[in-house]
């Protein structure tokens, strides 16, 4: 026969958890160059803690305040944002402080087409011209210019552009900056 035991018997449970929770960020959208994305970038929140159980995630964005996460966050602000981000388990554990930079580029660079020379009548050059490519991206910076005179072989020489040769010319430009956001045109001079 078993024993028996008393009537009175008190059970206590005693709970330990000393394991901060562990939080993973994840990034999506169109990734471009160095580290650039072209498009809005998604941010999912992902934290696990085997013991207690996580009671939430607390992020912010460039020193900003705190805030609770939703379990994805959408970035579109053009430029370098850094994203800091940590977990609390249920048992009061917080996990260190993480941070991730996120560079957002969506708009291409902005090209300038400008030809120097003699202006004759109805849209000719009466000398030989120089065409000049200016260039300005404000968020990740130039990366290349490219140019094609009529059919010829793309280049990125120095500019201007000389043109010293009677004819009709179709100059087409590339530009690229640093997140591979491009932007091309052709222009008939």
């Amino acid at each position: 026969t078993l024993p028996r035991l008393p009537l009175n018997r008190t059970l206590t449970t005693i709970k330990i958890d000393v394991t901060p929770p562990k939080t993973d960020i994840s990034l999506s959208g169109d990734e471009g160059e160095k580290g650039w994305y072209k498009t809005p970038v998604h941010l999912t929140f992902s934290a696990t803690d085997s013991s207690s159980g996580v009671a939430s995630t607390q992020y912010r964005i460039d020193n900003g305040s705190w805030q609770d996460s939703s379990s994805k966050l959408t970035l579109d602000t053009e430029g370098e944002q850094t994203i800091e981000f940590y977990s609390v388990d249920q048992a009061g554990n917080r996990e260190e402080t993480q941070s991730k930079l996120v560079k957002i580029d969506t708009k291409p660079p902005t090209t300038t087409f400008t030809v120097s020379g003699k202006k004759g009548n109805d849209g000719w050059y009466i000398s030989f011209i120089q065409v000049t490519l200016s260039v300005e991206d404000a968020t990740s910076g130039v990366d290349v210019t490219s140019y094609q005179i009529n059919e010829g072989g793309w280049q990125t020489d120095s500019q201007p552009i000389p043109i010293d040769k009677d004819g009709q010319y179709t100059i087409s430009y590339d530009s690229k900056d640093k997140a591979e956001t491009r932007r091309r045109r052709n222009q008939n001079r």
